[in-house]
């Protein structure tokens, strides 16, 4: 017998997939819907038995294995694997760790976005995986919110021009190239685009991640959907990620207009809608908008989402919806067919099906990449202030410095550095200083490289012993005297700080928060430095010596101590594994 036209290579795209969706079941067809989290007990369990179309968290050689299962199925359709690669391909020990969205975005380099696109792509692919939930065009707008630096910051025409960048070289398009919104990934090196999170989610009542956003039809469509339309649009971003929260009243996951009716309709994307994680098991359990999840599924199906994240129970309930008449198939036949057209355009059903596993070692982290690398912390780091009158201006470090003291709790800080989406899926819960510690430079590694260099002395002092409140301490302000703001250990780090400084030419100061002050859940009403922080840069100040602050941290906060005191400010937010030598 001949092959099914699917399988055939050279029949076009929308030919294969008519082919396939008329040779499928309906619980096939619901199981490529499903995205389950492998890194979850049983979840990889699954596989067979509901027919999974995609799975995220997937690491190591658990991709390989779980993409030969499926190729043993009965129609062979390939997996999907998504990973939160948000600023280079970070969850993987020895990929390349670029600077955050809102550090990139300072350098104002369309190009520069395309590279670390391009880079992160290659890297994401060589490891078997096709898709990353990046870029985040939320619009960063309210400080206090945690996920402000994954943002490309409160600009829509900016974050919209670069997301477009970025996209293009997470899918292909080289530098100079125009952009291909109708074009295939079948490329080694190419992997999906998803603009996130669709919409309005950084605009939450109170800067609280995921709460209520209290915005209109006009305010959605003049500032929170024009960088989606652009990414869609212009750069034929291939997939959307619905986000948490309600805006009005309705979920994102729920609302028919911002699902189905903008983007497939009015946009005409040919690409799919994934849910965020359990958004719609949130619709019955957190939102309250559905009695139970059978409706939950109901109405995410109506509304207009194709792949459903970490929500297990969406397969049986969407198979007795459809079974008893309340869904119709059309609707599951749309998003069906759009996933397939992905995992089809990538190749997935022919070459590409299986990663190299040469390639890991030489794209995964490369010298290549570790420059690209560099050149992107360098471009990324921003000047705010050198001298002020009468002194003179600090930078560059002159021949008449013969000694520097380097302080601050972020001066050899990994995690402080690299910053969220480096670590792991936990965040800070899976933080450690020794992952990603064999390629990160820090910013006192550096400096005692270029001191031996130049024949200068180098004395480090932390300065601050602890990181400052994290979420589940009591609220501290350091405005208020009752309050204590620094414990006897962080006296006695700023004392030998001081002592420090009065023995040599220059300070430098490295300040900022800490990965457990911000990121998903980790909001903060109080956008000041830690306590501990601002009496070291006080103190040293005192001294009368000549103060250089580095700004290492995730967002804009209150920095009054540090313009009070510094005689130069470098902001650098978190800049990625070569931040230290930039």
């Amino acid at each position: 017998m001949s092959e099914p036209a699917y399988r055939d290579a050279r029949a076009p795209v929308e030919e294969r997939i008519a082919d396939l969706l008329e040779r499928m079941s309906i619980e096939e067809k619901v199981g490529q819907m499903m995205q389950l989290p492998a890194n979850r007990p049983g979840m990889t369990d699954l596989l067979e038995t509901q027919h999974i179309g995609s799975y995220l968290h997937c690491t190591g050689d658990l991709v390989g294995e779980l993409q030969a299962r499926a190729e043993k199925t009965r129609l062979g359709i390939p997996l999907i694997f998504g990973i939160d690669a948000i600023h280079g391909h970070c969850f993987d020990e020895s990929g390349t760790v670029f600077p955050t969205q809102l550090a990139a975005a300072c350098a104002w380099d369309r190009s520069l976005l395309r590279t670390i696109g391009r880079i992160t792509a290659a890297e994401v692919r060589a490891t078997g995986i096709h898709w990353t939930f990046s870029p985040v065009l939320c619009v960063g707008r309210d400080p206090r919110w945690g996920r402000v630096d994954e943002t490309f910051g409160e600009d829509p025409w900016l974050i919209g021009e670069l997301a477009a960048e970025l996209i293009a070289g997470y899918q292909g398009a080289g530098p100079g190239d125009p952009f291909d919104p109708v074009g295939d990934f079948v490329a080694g090196d190419r992997i999906l685009a998803c603009a996130k999170h669709y919409a309005a989610y950084g605009e939450a009542t109170g800067g609280r991640d995921a709460y209520e956003a209290e915005v209109s039809r006009r305010k959605l469509l003049a500032l929170f959907l024009p960088p989606f339309e652009k990414a869609v649009k212009r750069a034929g971003c291939a997939t959307l990620m619905a986000a948490y929260q309600s805006i009005d009243g309705t979920p994102c996951s729920a609302d028919p207009w911002l699902l189905r009716k903008v983007p497939k309709e009015l946009w005409r994307t040919d690409g799919f809608v994934v849910t965020d994680w359990d958004n719609v098991g949130s619709l019955h359990e957190r939102q309250h908008v559905a009695a139970d999840l059978r409706e939950a599924a109901f109405q995410a199906i109506l509304a207009g989402n194709d792949m459903i994240m970490s929500t297990p129970s969406f397969y049986g309930n969407a198979l007795s919806l459809v079974q008893e008449g309340r869904i119709d198939e059309s609707l599951i036949n749309d998003s069906v067919r759009r996933i397939l057209r992905s995992k089809f355009r990538l190749g997935l059903f022919d070459e590409q099906r299986h990663a190299d596993p040469r390639r890991r070692s030489v794209v995964v982290g490369s010298d290549e990449h570790a420059a690209a690398a560099l050149a992107a912390s360098r471009e990324a780091i921003v000047l705010l202030r050198n001298g002020r009158s009468p002194r003179p201006a600090p930078l560059p470090i002159g021949e008449g410095v013969r000694s520097i003291l380097l302080t601050g709790p972020n001066a050899d800080d990994v995690v402080a550095q690299l910053g969220d989406w480096s670590f792991g899926s936990l965040q800070a819960g899976a933080t450690s200083n020794t992952f990603h510690r064999n390629q990160t430079v820090t910013v006192r590694a550096a400096l005692e490289e270029r001191c031996r260099e130049a024949g200068i002395s180098l004395t480090f002092e932390a300065g601050v012993d602890s990181p400052g409140p994290v979420p589940g301490d009591p609220p501290i302000d350091p405005r208020d005297p009752s309050v204590p703001g620094t414990t006897e250990r962080d006296e006695e780090a700023i004392r030998a700080a001081v002592d420090a400084a009065r023995r040599v030419d220059l300070v430098i100061v490295v300040t900022g928060d800490t990965l457990r002050q911000h990121g998903e859940f980790h909001d903060r009403g109080i956008l000041s430095l830690p306590a501990a922080q601002e009496r070291l840069l006080d103190t040293l100040g005192e001294t009368g010596k000549p103060v250089v602050v580095v700004y290492l941290a995730s967002k804009p906060l209150v920095i009054t101590p540090v313009a009070r005191t510094a005689d130069a400010i470098v902001c650098a937010f978190n800049p990625g594994q070569a931040g230290g030598t930039a």
